[in-house]
């Protein structure tokens, strides 16, 4: 989404995490982070446009991103409130329920860069770059094949392993190993830069014409001070 204050997302979960703790040593339910609903309410805030290439193709990209926290803040309140209701809640189907879960699931795959790969196994060759995934042509496609594949048997051994009441309550541990996973094994076996490609966090979005102009006034400002500082060095 091209965040410019990314980090507070994650100090959101460190605290979901805290609370977590405290509930579960105080036997009460536990808190959520909503991750399904989370990108979708990031992509909602999101200004978008589209960019044609020299192709006459026309993509979508985010330029920019209303962050706050007056629309979360609100969304919590509102799920506070149905405690209210909680009677006529109760009168929801199952089955309502589950496919709201199901549509936020199937929603949140836009720009999952792991879904993406998973499409190019049935993808026909000569429509890859219809894709417009920016790892296509930079990393090799056999490359691409075995990490997806990596990432997939890694899935299904967790979500299979979550099945077994014996192990089920080791859920967040197994998650948390994925983090070295990622940062020290797989760059070790696909390269550091290829791994980098395939699972990028996300791009900036681009910049304004303003943003552009104040850039190039900043280098050429550094470019003047180089050059004055190598000609004061000349002369003395």
């Amino acid at each position: 989404f091209g965040l410019k204050k990314g980090p507070p997302y994650h100090w959101d979960f460190f605290i979901i995490g805290l609370q977590i703790l405290i509930t579960g040593l105080l036997g009460i339910p536990p808190v959520n982070g909503l991750i399904p609903q989370a990108p979708l309410h990031t992509d909602s805030l999101c200004d978008k446009k589209f960019v044609e290439d020299a192709d006459g193709n026309k993509t979508e990209v985010i330029v920019g991103c209303h962050e706050q926290r007056v629309s979360g803040l609100a969304q919590a309140v509102l799920i506070g409130l149905t405690l209210a209701a909680i009677s006529v809640v109760g009168l929801l189907p199952i089955a309502a329920l589950d496919g709201l879960f199901l549509y936020m699931g199937i929603a949140s795959f836009g720009g999952n860069t792991f879904f993406s790969r998973l499409v190019l196994f049935f993808t026909d060759n000569t429509k890859l770059d219809a894709r417009r995934l920016p790892f296509l042509g930079r990393v090799p496609m056999s490359v691409v094949r075995r990490f997806t594949l990596v990432q997939l048997l890694i899935l299904v051994c967790i979500f299979t392993l979550t099945l077994l009441p014996f192990v089920a309550a080791l859920f967040p541990v197994l998650i948390a190993v994925l983090v070295p996973l990622r940062l020290k094994v797989l760059p070790r076996i696909f390269g550091a830069e290829n791994v980098d490609l395939m699972d990028a966090e996300g791009e900036a979005p681009p910049q304004t014409p303003e943003e552009e102009a104040a850039a190039a006034a900043r280098a050429s400002g550094n470019s003047a001070a180089h050059v004055e500082i190598a000609t004061t060095t000349s002369a003395a």
